[in-house]
């Protein structure tokens, strides 16, 4: 097991969490101790620390003396700085309405991405948070966004079983519906029955874009499959395919 940094260890060495040690006494320790699973590294406790932590657990107040401190913190990920994520991709997660608010009027950055190339949208789809959807839209936060898998908010929403955001990502971008990931799915191929049933809107769904915005706009090669059935009939023909009826999607 790798060793850490710990209070007055020193580089390397092991300390005792929640009891002091009984050759050094109650203020530190300068000898090594076998570890107990209850130690922290440095990263740990900076993380703990940071305005991402706050956002992360929905801890408003916490949030804003962060942003206070340092308003710098709404583009660090509260470790290495590597990861591409920020307290907005955490607080947007925690489905927290009242820090992504503040983190917007921070002037969060509404379209980072992660090295995974996940935006804050894509992480409140994948929760299914659609009033937060909902903020990090009117903010400028981009619904036809694609990350390293070729998926958009859309798909994530789908792919996580999420009605709500998937009516609300939807509406505000139609086009995501006909969009192609990696895979060759479309965000409706990723949809239970039941959920797309759930996520039925009244407007049809949208008809395919043409091969020339496939290429201008998604990363994905392959064509994306015409359709230009509305929504209920799309969910009849896939369950006739799935019960063994002729008619496939």
């Amino acid at each position: 097991m790798p060793q850490i940094t710990w209070g007055k260890a020193g580089e390397g060495t092991w300390q005792k969490v929640g009891d002091a040690c009984n050759v050094c006494g109650p203020d530190g320790c300068d000898h090594t101790h076998m570890p107990t699973g209850l130690e922290q590294s440095l990263e740990e406790m900076e993380f703990a620390r940071s305005a991402c932590s706050a956002a992360q657990a929905g801890d408003l107040e916490k949030l804003r003396r962060c942003l206070e401190r340092n308003p710098a913190a709404v583009y660090h990920d509260g470790g290495n700085g590597r990861t591409g994520y920020t307290p907005l991709h955490y607080a947007a997660r925690s489905g927290s309405t009242d820090c992504v608010s503040l983190l917007l009027r921070s002037s969060a950055p509404v379209l980072a991405r992660t090295t995974g190339g996940a935006t804050p949208l894509m992480r409140a789809a994948t929760a299914g948070h659609a009033a937060v959807c909902t903020l990090l839209l009117r903010a400028g936060s981009e619904a036809l966004a694609f990350d390293s898998d070729g998926e958009t908010p859309l798909h994530k929403a789908a792919a996580a079983q999420q009605p709500e955001a998937f009516k609300v990502l939807l509406k505000a971008c139609p086009d995501a519906a006909e969009m192609l990931n990696r895979r060759g799915k479309r965000p409706w191929d990723l949809l239970a029955l039941d959920v797309a049933a759930a996520a039925v809107l009244v407007a049809p769904a949208p008809a395919s874009a043409t091969p020339e915005a496939v290429v201008a706009e998604s990363p994905v090669s392959a064509p994306m499959r015409p359709s230009s059935q509305d929504t209920a009939g799309y969910i009849a023909r896939r369950g006739s395919s799935k019960s063994g009826g002729r008619d496939s999607v």
